[in-house]
């Protein structure tokens, strides 16, 4: 069926037709994982520096008290 419907298509377009179609449905698919890679990928960066950074943060802090404490 899927097919037919297809050669139908072909007919009407031509071969040139078909394959811009299918050309910018492929362009347009990889342009949208690209630009959700790219924010998931900002997303994981930033997320783990933010963590990184409060992690050193109260690490620091920690250090600075004990160092306080010591006589």
């Amino acid at each position: 069926m899927a097919v037919t419907a297809v050669m139908q298509v072909m007919g009407r377009m031509g071969v040139m037709g078909v394959m811009t179609v299918i050309a910018v449905t492929a362009v347009t698919a990889f342009t949208t994982v690209m630009a959700v890679m790219a924010v998931m990928a900002v997303t994981t960066v930033t997320t783990v520096t933010t963590v990184m950074d409060i992690y050193v943060r109260v690490h620091c802090n920690l250090y600075n008290e004990k160092r306080a404490a010591l006589p």
